[in-house]
């Protein structure tokens, strides 16, 4: 994996976009926690399950015109919008350092296993570091 695939997105199919996407927003927080924990600030990302909403209507992805088409099928599988939230709504009304630890990636309340990419320091600075260039 290379800052330029996380970065190039608009060449890829929407799913896979969606994807490098997810595991973007996993390395920057992990990378604001190394970077600001010291100074009191809690950084925390979360999975909030397969939700059933019309989030990618737009995208043109095919999986998601399958399932949107499927609704009676899909919906067995994936959470409501309201319980897709319960875990933000749990992680911004905890208290970090004691309910859940700064740095991490969650899904149902737990710590878990992101892509084996997300563990990697190099990318995230570089991610960072192209992030912030991008804001100056």
């Amino acid at each position: 994996m290379t800052i330029t695939t996380l970065e190039n997105t608009a060449h890829h199919r929407p799913s896979i976009a969606y994807v490098l996407t997810k595991l973007a927003i996993v390395l920057f927080t992990k990378e604001l926690h190394r970077r600001y924990h010291g100074s009191g600030l809690s950084a925390v990302t979360f999975h909030p399950g397969y939700v059933n909403s019309n989030f990618g209507d737009a995208s043109g992805s095919r999986v998601l015109t399958f399932m949107k088409h499927h609704v009676p099928i899909s919906a067995r599988f994936t959470a409501t919008p309201e319980q897709g939230a319960e875990q933000l709504v749990w992680l911004a009304s905890s208290r970090p350092g004691v309910d859940w630890t700064s740095g991490e990636y969650y899904s149902r309340h737990k710590i878990a296993k992101a892509n084996r990419a997300a563990y990697d320091p190099r990318l995230a600075g570089e991610l960072w570091e192209s992030t912030m260039a991008k804001l100056a």
